[in-house]
């Protein structure tokens, strides 16, 4: 994970004005209040993002056809909002919902959740 950033510290030309510039002072903070505002802003941007994906996700990610998550596998879920899904969104990949419901421990031994795939994707990408 560190090799990128490693690599460019390696291979960053030195510069005499590092030489020139003095030292930190023991109570310096590492992180400065522009350092930790970025942190804090970039937090709060991607948790809106993932969030959205995570509790919203299978109201607009695009499904593909699955032959895992058969019509009689459907049928036999205990969910009536389940069992009447038209596959044109993912379901959602969370083994119960607010209200404790089961929504995709039905299905966890027949096909992984995309729905958290996408959401894995999108958070390493972030």
């Amino acid at each position: 994970m560190d090799s990128l950033a490693s690599l460019a510290l390696a291979t960053e030309e030195p510069k005499e004005s590092l030489l020139l510039r003095p030292p930190y002072r023991k109570s310096e903070y590492i992180i400065s209040q522009k350092m930790c505002k970025h942190i804090l802003g970039m937090s709060f941007y991607q948790c809106i993002i993932l969030f959205t994906f995570v509790f919203g996700g299978q109201k607009f990610i695009p499904e593909e056809p699955d032959k895992y998550i058969t019509q009689e596998l459907l049928d036999s879920h205990p969910n009536a909002a389940i069992r009447d899904w038209d596959g044109q969104y993912v379901l959602s990949g969370m083994v119960k919902g607010i209200d404790g419901e089961d929504i995709y421990r039905h299905f966890e031994t027949a096909t992984p959740s995309r729905h958290f795939t996408v959401v894995f994707n999108l958070f390493v990408f972030l």
